[in-house]
């Protein structure tokens, strides 16, 4: 009945061993076996069947006999050091040990599920922490596109403006040329117009505080110079 309930069923279980022990050694005295040779025997029975059991479905019945059989024979002894019975001290002994074994068992248990919920933590936020990292790499670090934000998008509004009422045709999209000689196959000049066959083309970009292009608006430059094309560079804050 013990072994039914969560709180008693470490006691049920090393009562049944113990149980169990004592039947086998009370068979052995049965048989002419000295009883302190039988108790021996059944505990050392009891370490060898548990240790089997622990690589079964069964290992907690195992941990609790190997418990049981150690007690066994630590409690004979013991019993017998103080002037007692060895069977007596042996039975006692049995049972606690069976407790203790369980308890153990139950123990290292804990602790493994403690590692494994750990582990899978841990897997969890590395697998979340690639997974942010991945989805930031695709983000485009520019919300604006290559139109950039409000102030760049402005900035070549007000171009286009000025040279749609100084007669220029201008184009409504970025114009788009190939550069293979360049840092990068093709790039895209933000403002392209034409006017009685002249073409003109314009990119607005980020400047140093001398008023020169930044780096990469120069790698720009450079590259539409490969396709021969000057294009003229307009600053904006």
């Amino acid at each position: 009945m013990l072994c039914a309930t969560g709180v008693g069923a470490a006691l049920g279980v090393s009562l049944l061993v113990a149980g169990g022990s004592m039947m086998a050694s009370n068979i052995m005295s049965a048989a002419g076996v000295n009883g302190k040779v039988a108790s021996i025997i059944s505990s050392a029975l009891n370490i060898v069947a548990g240790i089997a059991l622990c690589f079964t479905p069964f290992a907690a019945m195992g941990a609790s006999m190997i418990g049981s059989g150690i007690g066994g024979i630590a409690g004979g002894f013991i019993s017998e050091a103080l002037g007692g019975s060895f069977e007596t001290g042996a039975m006692i002994g049995a049972i606690v040990g069976g407790i203790i074994g369980g308890q153990v068992y139950k123990g290292v248990q804990a602790a493994s599920a403690a590692r494994a919920a750990k582990a899978t933590a841990s897997a969890a936020a590395g697998s979340k922490s690639t997974s942010s990292a991945a989805s930031a790499s695709k983000n485009v670090p520019n919300p604006g596109g290559r139109h950039g934000g409000p102030a760049h998008k402005a900035k070549i509004d007000s171009i286009k403006q000025n040279l749609t009422k100084k007669g220029w045709d201008v184009a409504d999209k970025e114009f788009r040329t190939l550069t293979p000689n360049g840092t990068k196959p093709y790039r895209y000049a933000d403002v392209y117009a034409t006017k009685n066959g002249q073409e003109i083309f314009i990119n607005v970009g980020k400047a140093t505080k001398a008023g020169l292009p930044i780096a990469r608006e120069a790698r720009a430059i450079a590259d539409f110079a490969t396709a021969g094309i000057k294009i003229i560079f307009i600053p904006y804050a």
